[in-house]
């Protein structure tokens, strides 16, 4: 994304319910933002398709 900066807060979200994975985004790099979705269970879980959003807070 384009202006984001380390440190700065990044809110994302999806469309659909996440049912039980654990969604995250962080500035990984100047421009560059990173989203990791993390199964802390045991089943397979396949999501249907859907938008992913992602907002970038700038920090001062």
């Amino acid at each position: 994304m384009a202006d984001a900066d380390l440190g700065d807060i990044v809110d994302v979200s999806l469309g659909v319910s996440l049912q039980g994975l654990i969604l995250s985004g962080y500035v990984s790099a100047t421009d560059i933002v990173t989203v990791v979705l993390f199964n802390p269970t045991t089943a397979t879980i396949n999501l249907a398709s859907t938008i992913l959003r992602a907002v970038v807070w700038k920090t001062a």
